[in-house]
């Protein structure tokens, strides 16, 4: 899950979105198959602050801890972030399908 925590500005007369904090997971923690494939979203290290790495098919962003986003901006990253989790959901169903019940071992 992501957790994104903005605060509501307006500045120059815009309506505008200040990241304050983002929870997410990193890259390692996530599947190949996800991180194969497009949109992806997903935690990024960094000396600056914490971020995000935000790919569609044609276009690779960042949001970073302490920017400013126009209300655009935001949907426009925001929509990519809601595709990225429904992929991932889906792909986390698909490789847990049947892997439930008992087994057992003997040597």
């Amino acid at each position: 899950m992501i957790t994104i925590k903005t605060k509501k500005l307006v500045m120059n007369g815009k309506k505008m979105y200040k990241v304050l904090d983002i929870k997410a997971l990193t890259a390692p923690e996530l599947p190949d198959e996800y991180l194969t494939g497009y949109p992806r979203v997903y935690k990024v290290p960094s000396t600056r602050c914490t971020g995000l790495r935000v790919t569609s098919r044609d276009k690779v962003s960042h949001i970073w801890v302490g920017d400013v986003y126009t209300e655009q901006q935001w949907k426009e990253l925001a929509s990519i972030i809601e595709q990225s989790g429904w992929r991932l959901n889906a792909i986390r169903k698909r490789q847990l399908a049947g892997w439930q019940g008992k087994e057992i071992f003997r040597w």
